[in-house]
């Protein structure tokens, strides 16, 4: 777990809601821990345009779970390439999307241990702390930045995080940025970014995710963009997409383009998919779809960089719209019988293009000083003996689709 939390979950996300241990913790009566999280649902369909009645009959019962998307046994040759990409791509985005989620998650099974006991985290001015004794390298201490203000209503309108960790032992870096606001009409906007190196790759992601709220804090419209880069070795990726999310479904628009090993490609899509099970991120599925897409995957055999001398297995191309039956995951016979046919028909296929190194700047920047952090002691985080480490396990349980298997890239099956 500790390394999903240190490279996979951005940790300065990790308080982006939390109050005090003085017990009012508290948004118009709403605890801390119930504060609307990037990856929660959507309660009405105005978002997108897209209501009940434009599904029809053929609309998918079960579809497919995100938690297992990447498992290559869920997709042979007969299965559509389209809706194998553009799913997976949508997961990749709500897993950027839902690391706060995720470590807001921790924080609160850290809040009610008293573990930020004695820490005033929204008194209006910035603290600061450090994380001690991780169970596999109690030496690491990464530190943290945070501000947290409340309105006339004694809710939480204002959150902004940094986080920094510890390389080579004493050479402290910025890795995370994050911002939350919420204004007097509860429209919310929510923004993190967070970087990292292992070795000679480097890597980022970025969040954007804006919409309004109901007076029960529920999501009632929301709109996403999300996008990840790797560079390294061997390797090279750029993903960028926007997305509407609806109460029963999605709506991604974007590419993904790189290189994996001897794998190049270069997908754009504008897709609409019905959503099933929509009430938590590990529990969706997606159902029937329909996309406008261009792809372009080869496996560059020769090694020369090179797609357009590769053909047969090696190359798959396709620029249409298909359509799918979500139950099957096989393309309709005729696309246009799909759901969503015409609102992807009229839409624009995004261009290509590549994602800039992400960076910290203006006040997303930190040095990492401070003259005193407070030290919170995180000794139990996994020994699931310990209501400390239970709650950290149902957190993993909850925000993370690292569960899934595979034994490669799925789509490459899917023709």
């Amino acid at each position: 777990m500790l390394k999903r939390i240190l490279i996979t979950i951005p940790l300065s996300l990790a308080l982006i809601a939390c109050s005090s241990d003085s017990g009012s913790d508290s948004v118009s009566g709403t605890m801390i821990s119930n504060l609307p999280a990037n990856t929660d649902p959507v309660t009405s369909n105005s978002s997108s345009g897209l209501t009940q009645k434009a599904i029809n009959a053929l609309a998918a019962v079960t579809g497919l779970n995100l938690s297992s998307w990447s498992d290559t046994s869920n997709w042979q040759a007969s299965n559509s390439r389209a809706m194998c990409e553009v799913g997976q791509a949508l997961k990749e985005s709500l897993s950027e999307a839902m690391n706060p989620d995720k470590i807001k998650c921790y924080v609160g099974a850290i809040q009610a241990s008293g573990g930020l006991s004695g820490i005033n985290i929204e008194g209006g001015s910035d603290v600061y702390f450090k994380l001690t004794n991780f169970p596999e390298n109690p030496s690491m201490e990464p530190r943290i930045k945070m501000k947290i203000t409340r309105d006339s209503l004694d809710r939480i309108n204002h959150f902004e995080m940094w986080s920094c960790f510890d390389h080579n032992g004493s050479n402290y870096v910025q890795s995370e940025y994050a911002l939350q606001t919420i204004d007097a009409n509860l429209a919310i906007s929510s923004y993190s970014k967070h970087v990292g190196t292992y070795g000679s790759n480097s890597y980022g992601g970025a969040s954007t995710v804006t919409g309004q709220l109901d007076s029960g804090f529920n999501w009632t419209s929301k709109s996403m963009t999300l996008q990840r880069y790797h560079s390294g070795s061997g390797s090279s990726h750029s993903q960028s997409l926007s997305v509407t999310q609806n109460s029963s479904s999605f709506i991604v628009s974007g590419y993904n383009a790189g290189s994996w090993g001897q794998d190049i490609f270069s997908n754009s899509f504008y897709a609409a998919v019905q959503g099933l099970n929509m009430s938590s991120p590990k529990s969706i599925a997606l159902g029937d779809g329909s996309a406008n897409y261009n792809l372009d995957w080869c496996f560059d055999s020769d090694s020369d960089d090179d797609c357009s001398d590769e053909s047969g297995g090696n190359r798959h191309t396709s620029s249409t719209i298909d359509s799918w039956n979500g139950d099957t995951r096989e393309n309709l016979g005729t696309a246009s019988s799909g759901d969503y046919y015409s609102l992807v028909s009229s839409a624009t296929v995004p261009p290509v293009s590549s994602v800039s190194a992400i960076s910290f700047s203006g006040d997303e920047a930190w040095d990492c000083s401070a003259t005193t952090f407070a030290d919170v002691d995180l000794t139990n985080m996994e020994n699931t003996s310990t209501a400390l480490g239970q709650a950290f396990e149902a957190c993993d349980n909850k925000y993370d689709f690292s569960d899934d298997s595979s034994g490669g890239h799925a789509c490459d099956a899917a023709q």
